[in-house]
């Protein structure tokens, strides 16, 4: 076998002469792996993090002594195992056999103490492969007829530099001499670069190097695209240096219909591979409701779809888990699942997998953070996500998907492992291992490679033959700080023992002849594509950059391409695209006629108000039954008036065990205290989690305010009853029938009733009692009184954020606050004739197939001289142009070009 070997050629197969037969190309992990395996001596490979949690154990029994890193190992064990394995794999890699000697730095000789606690998974690191490769090549021969090494010898570790050189390697074999044509400007910088001529070139345009530059890399990419088109259909081959990052031009590709090459990079945020992070979460108390959203809302999971969007709806109206409408849904589903099933052993079953999955998820304890948890009930959170993501690999359709089940099976499986060798972790402890666990990550998966795409490599040391054309992307600096910890007086004194560390000076070295090597591997073209920003920060400049201008008298011209497609500049084929404007925003619709346009069969609050003051929304609704997207998200503004709705519905409830007729403010306070935080872990658990107790105490305390301020208004009226909740009879109107739920009804002993709506914010109450359009009131009013028109209550709004009640009179109310009314017969029973009216004026526009829209008239032109009135025939009853931020369908409307 002959070996082409490179540091940066591990996963390279680019040949120009084609594939040969007992020919491998490979960096150093694929020659490890080849040697262990020629050796006999191959094991299977021990994760990085195994290795880290095994020597955070070392570094541990080890400080029981005082050691250099004693301090730090209190504040962050796993962060300081992470570092100091990475200093003794770098000495392993050295030559460093474990020992120390008199003549070594306290650090080195604490890390032997270490070494010599340390399990044999800790010793399986690339170093350690290395020397016991060394051991056996001392005993036997491998069938490797020769190896070609591309860096040059002296940057490679000392360990590496051995085995190649027991192998008989040849090293620099890569020739560095000019390919390009003669007297162009790519062999005029070739020649300077390979040594052959010194000082600078005077600069001839003729295109053989390109230096191009862009605010936007899909500008880039369209640049790359199309200049690996021109070279396809010329015949020529090319390679793209920088795939990491290059994704947009595999998009580019594809829209210019080019073969392509996968492109995108590894990322651990794969939506599958987030699953066990956010079934983590759900262990901890108290529980964020957010995360369980997350849970709950994520693409895929180990809980049916349909479960976890209904339970996320839940969710999103009562934050926890536990509350009534979340018993319900429970049921709901539980129902499902026993009618989906064959009757006997089969549903039985399926009901045993369901319950067992909601006590699971839902019903295991949580642990505090601070105090840590188990390990092994963490472990056993992963071993079912291992258990879910390996059976959903074996029934997916997608090879993608299953690559990335099979992925995340893995990840868990790891975790569980680790897990259950300790005995409790705390929150951020688990993070890390999270981390570590998924820092790797993996590609997309959806794009493959197809015939006569354009080869990719990572790194420019990766070009190792001469190619037509090379686009280098992503042309800028990278990070590539300096990490060794090892002082000169360290180094000096493990030299004398043998221990050769690489210079500081050795990455630089190596990166700056990858890239010489590079530029002369161009025969025909070398393009650098040089992104002026990426994540709105600014990119630093390559190094070769700055060697390439210093070979070019006036410095390498740079070409921006923004300026290029705003000219109308040679790069790029662009297409002017006409501008579309959105539709105007009109007063009306018009349909042929109102047959689609009915009326329900049943009415509520509503609809009705929607029929009078938003018709367009109501047909969007319930004629064309077109509703908003269900996104899952706590509004916390209703959220706390569901909560303290929830408060008044227990004191007014026949089983409450307090009177509120009698009972004292005093009393009335230590009964909502009794169960108020059984309700926030229920339904207002985001008040629990650290950052928002103040949130929740504050709105316990505007609880009692409203509860005892409605006390008082209600012993102040003489009531005797009070009920809540409360769901009279439907009656008949409109052509259909009208219903609803009372928020609280409330009774004196002469037989005087009220009914009272229970409102968190004033919103527009206020001027609805002065206009005397309080709709809501008077709906809950007409059911009550049914036909007798003698029987009409009295009505209110109750302000809960303000423990505030809003009356027009005090007839029944004595201590509410006034709301004077502008019309001349005020009251619930005016209120809802003057509804009637307006009711149908609008349900005759919609009869007849007008829809009006509820802008403001003044500022929209005619459509015509045939359209209705927007004026309501009692002007109160007209709707405020503000109300339009509240509408779900506002962007069907039309658009405002004034605004």
């Amino acid at each position: 076998m002959k070996i082409r070997f490179g540091t940066q050629l591990d996963g390279v197969q680019i040949r120009t002469d084609g594939v040969r037969m007992n020919e491998l190309t490979c960096g150093v992990l694929g020659l490890v792996q080849q040697l262990e395996l020629r050796l006999g001596i191959a094991n299977p490979a021990v994760s990085q993090l195994k290795r880290i949690v095994c020597y955070e154990r070392a570094l541990i029994e080890a400080a029981k002594e005082p050691r250099f890193f004693s301090q730090s190992l209190g504040k962050d064990s796993f962060a300081v195992a992470a570092t100091l394995l990475n200093w003794r794999d770098e000495l392993k890699l050295a030559g460093w056999l474990g020992d120390a000697g008199v003549q070594d730095s306290p650090r080195v000789r604490d890390l032997a103490a270490v070494e010599k606690l340390a399990a044999p998974e800790c010793a399986s690191g690339l170093g350690d492969r290395l020397l016991t490769i060394l051991d056996e090549l001392d005993r036997r021969t491998v069938a490797i007829d020769s190896v070609e090494v591309i860096d040059k010898a002296d940057v490679l570790p000392w360990t590496l530099r051995q085995v190649l050189q027991r192998l008989g390697a040849g090293f620099g074999a890569v020739p560095t001499v000019p390919v390009a044509e003669a007297g162009s400007d790519l062999r005029n910088i070739q020649e300077i670069i390979a040594g052959g001529r010194g000082g600078q070139v005077e600069w001839k345009g003729d295109g053989s190097v390109l230096a191009l530059t862009a605010y936007s890399e899909v500008t880039l990419a369209h640049t790359a695209a199309q200049l690996f088109k021109d070279a396809r259909a010329a015949g020529d081959d090319s390679v793209q240096i920088g795939s990491a990052t290059s994704r947009p031009v595999e998009t580019a590709l594809t829209q210019l219909g080019e073969p392509i090459t996968p492109l995108g990079g590894n990322s651990a945020n794969r939506p599958i591979l987030g699953v066990l992070a956010l079934a983590l979460r759900l262990r901890w108390k108290p529980l964020d409701p957010s995360h369980l959203l997350e849970f709950l809302t994520h693409p895929t999971g180990p809980l049916r779809r349909g479960l976890r969007h209904s339970l996320a709806a839940v969710v999103a109206e009562y934050p926890g888990m536990g509350s009534e409408a979340w018993k319900a849904k429970i049921e709901q589903w539980r129902g499902r699942i026993a009618d989906e099933a064959e009757p006997g052993h089969t549903q039985r079953k399926a009901l045993e997998k369901f319950e067992d999955e909601i006590r699971f998820w839902f019903d295991a304890p949580g642990f505090d953070p601070g105090g840590g948890a188990p390990s092994t009930a963490l472990a056993e959170t992963c071993a079912r996500v291992q258990s879910w993501a390996a059976g959903s690999a074996a029934t997916c359709g997608s090879t993608a998907e299953a690559g990335h089940f099979l992925l995340a099976a893995s990840q868990a499986r790891e975790l569980g492992e680790v897990l259950r060798e300790m005995e409790f972790v705390t929150r951020p402890s688990l993070q890390r291992l999270l981390g570590q666990t998924a820092a790797v990550g993996t590609t997309s998966g959806e794009s493959v490679a197809e015939v006569g795409q354009v080869p990719s490599v990572r790194s420019p040391g990766a070009v190792v033959e001469p190619h037509d054309l090379i686009v280098w992307w992503g042309f800028h600096r990278e990070s590539a700080a300096d990490n060794s910890p090892w002082i000169q007086a360290e180094r000096d004194a493990l030299s004398e023992r043998g221990v050769q560390l690489l210079p500081k000076s050795s990455a630089l070295h190596q990166s700056n002849a990858a890239a010489a090597r590079a530029v002369l591997s161009a025969r025909k073209r070398l393009v650098l594509l040089i992104p002026k920003q990426r994540g709105h920060e600014p990119l630093g400049t390559h190094p070769l950059h700055d060697r390439l201008n210093a070979c070019v008298i006036g410095g390498l011209p740079l070409t921006d391409l923004d300026s290029e497609v705003s000219q109308g500049g040679a790069w790029l084929t662009t297409a002017p695209i006409p501008l579309r404007r959105l539709p105007p925003l009109r007063r009306w619709w018009k349909l042929p006629d109102g047959s689609r346009l009915n009326v329900r069969a049943k009415e509520s609050f509503t609809s009705a108000h929607q029929v009078i003051y938003n018709p367009l929304a109501w047909v969007f609704r319930y004629a064309a039954e077109l509703r908003p997207g269900s996104i899952a998200t706590i509004n916390e503004y209703r959220q706390r008036g569901n909560l303290l709705h929830r408060v008044m519905e227990r004191l007014f409830d026949v089983g409450s065990p307090v009177d509120w007729r009698t009972t004292t403010q005093e009393e009335l306070n230590r009964w909502l205290d009794s169960w108020w935080q059984g309700l926030l872990e229920t339904e207002g658990s985001n008040y629990l989690v650290w950052g928002r107790q103040t949130d929740g105490e504050r709105l316990r305390v505007q609880a009692q305010k409203a509860v005892w301020s409605l006390v008082g208004h209600l012993r102040d009226a003489g009531v005797v009853r009070a009920s809540v909740k409360v769901c009279p009879p439907d009656i008949t109107f409109g052509g259909g029938t009208l219903g609803g739920e009372i928020d609280l009804l409330v009774e004196t002993a002469g037989g005087s009733a009220a009914v009272v709506d229970l409102k968190y914010g004033t919103q527009q109450k206020p001027e609805e009692l002065k206009q005397n359009t309080q709709l809501q009131l008077a709906i809950y009013g007409r059911l009550l009184s049914g036909n007798d028109e003698s029987a009409w209550p009295e009505g209110a709004y109750y302000i809960l954020r303000r423990a505030r009640l809003l009356a027009q009179g005090r007839l029944f109310f004595p201590n509410a606050r006034l709301v004077p009314t502008d019309a001349s017969s005020p009251g619930l029973a005016s209120c809802w004739r003057s509804f009637e009216t307006v009711w149908n004026w609008r349900r005759g526009q919609l009869d007849a197939g007008w829809i009006g829209l509820y802008p403001d008239a003044a500022a929209i032109g005619q459509d015509g001289g045939t359209e209705p009135s927007l004026e309501p025939p009692i002007l109160g009853w007209k709707n405020d142009p503000k109300a339009r931020r509240y509408d779900d369908y506002t962007a069907l409307n039309g658009w405002r070009y004034d605004q």
